[in-house]
C-alpha cells in the first residue's frame, strides 16, 4: 500500500505580537492522508482553517512541525503548487472565460497549452459546466462560479496527485442533487 499523500506532524502556526505572547492560530495538528480519502476541516470562522491551507500549501510559513507531500517532505518541493484551493469565494478573474480561469491551473504548472487545455475542459466537464466553457464570471451564477473554482482547483491537483481527487471527488458527487433545466444541468451539493 502506498503511503499518505498528505501528511502532517505536529503543525503549528502562530502570529508573534508586540509585547505579548504569539497568538497561536493552530497546535499540534497530525493527520495522515491516503490516496482517494475526502477530508473535510470544520470550524467556526477565525480559527486557522484557511490558514492550514495555506501553510500546506507552502503560502505562509509555518511556526513548527513536518509537513509531506507524497512522502517528499514540503521543503524539497521547490515551492510547487501542489494543491488547488476552492475560496470561500469563487475568485474567478472577471476578465477571463470559464475555460481560461481553469485553464489557469494546468497553464501554471508548466504544461503546453494544448494539454492545458483538455485538462480544463475536462474538469469543467466533471463539475457540469460543459457548454459554458466561453462564458465569463459576469454570465454564470454563483454556484456555477464555484463549481468554475472547483474545476480550477481540481485542475491545478491533476498532475499532481493523479487520480485521487478526482476519486475523491466522484465519491462525493454520488450524493448531489440534480435537475434539468432548459438542457443544462444544474447541481446541488449536499
Amino acid at each position: 500500500m502506498a503511503g499518505p499523500v498528505l501528511e502532517l506532524r505536529s503543525l503549528h502556526k502562530e502570529i508573534p505580537r508586540k509585547d505579548r505572547e504569539p497568538f497561536k492560530i493552530f497546535q499540534d495538528i497530525n493527520i495522515s492522508l491516503r490516496d482517494g480519502e475526502f477530508v473535510s476541516i470544520v470550524g467556526p470562522s477565525g480559527c486557522g482553517k484557511t490558514t492550514m491551507l495555506r501553510v500546506i500549501n507552502g503560502l505562509m510559513t509555518r511556526t513548527s512541525g513536518d509537513i509531506f507531500i507524497d512522502s517528499k517532505a514540503a521543503e524539497g518541493l521547490d515551492h510547487e503548487l501542489v494543491m488547488g484551493f476552492v475560496f470561500q469565494g469563487a475568485s474567478l478573474l472577471p476578465w477571463r472565460t470559464s475555460l481560461k480561469n481553469v485553464w489557469l491551473g494546468p497553464e501554471g504548472r508548466s504544461q503546453n497549452p494544448k494539454e492545458a487545455g483538455e485538462i480544463a475542459r475536462k474538469y469543467l466537464d466533471l463539475v457540469g459546466l460543459s457548454g459554458f466553457e466561453n462564458h465569463y464570471p459576469h454570465e454564470l451564477s454563483g454556484g456555477m462560479q464555484q463549481r468554475g473554482n472547483l474545476a480550477r482547483a481540481l485542475a491545478v491537483a491533476a498532475k499532481a496527485h493523479g487520480n485521487a481527487l478526482r476519486s475523491a471527488f466522484l465519491g462525493v458527487r454520488k450524493h448531489r442533487v440534480e435537475a434539468d433545466r432548459r438542457g443544462s444541468q444544474c447541481v446541488g451539493w449536499l
